[in-house]
């Protein structure tokens, strides 16, 4: 139990760092740019 808690917290926390823009964040951002 405890060592499949470890690799999803792993897998969670270096894919991405909580605050950090994705792609699709930044398309909406630009979208609204336009406007």
């Amino acid at each position: 139990m405890a060592i499949t808690y470890t690799i999803m917290a792993y897998v969670l926390w270096s894919s991405k760092q909580i605050g950090e823009r994705t792609s699709r964040q930044e398309e909406g951002i630009a979208q609204k740019k336009k406007v």
